[in-house]
């Protein structure tokens, strides 16, 4: 996810059966988690590094990163959640600070609402393709 809020997939490097997990990754764990928290973005990662260190520190290898700054604390503990985020198919609802996130994840697409400053923000994403070949959006 870029600074524009638009989820690239590379078709090259993503499959059909795994375009659902990587928007979940970048929407879900991304997108709406600093959505939702906004501010209390940083103050959230800080306490899931202390709530999830052991978890945390094995994503350092697949990363790149070590776990000595903050910086990279901070960018391997939002992995850790988008991760999580990326396992789940189907309806997912978040909510607080006057802003809300919610997922439809079906076979043929992803619906996202994003509601935040009194705005929804409506998305959907065609996840169809046939057979097992990479995947692109235009």
């Amino acid at each position: 996810m870029d600074d524009s809020d638009t989820v690239h997939l590379i078709a090259s490097n993503v499959r059909p059966s795994e375009v659902a997990r990587t928007l979940g990754h970048e929407i879900i764990g991304h997108k709406g988690l600093r959505t939702v928290f906004g501010e209390n973005f940083d103050a959230l990662l800080d306490q899931v590094y202390k709530d999830h260190f052991e978890e945390v520190s094995l994503l350092a290898q697949r990363y790149h990163r070590d776990t000595e700054t903050l910086e990279n604390q901070r960018y391997l503990t939002e992995e850790f959640p988008a991760d999580q985020a990326a396992q789940y198919i189907g309806l997912i609802h978040a909510s607080g600070a006057g802003r809300s996130l919610l997922l439809l994840i079906t076979s043929n697409g992803i619906f996202c609402q994003i509601y935040y400053n009194g705005i929804y923000e409506n998305n959907f994403i065609n996840a169809s393709a046939k057979n097992d070949r990479p995947y692109s959006r235009g």
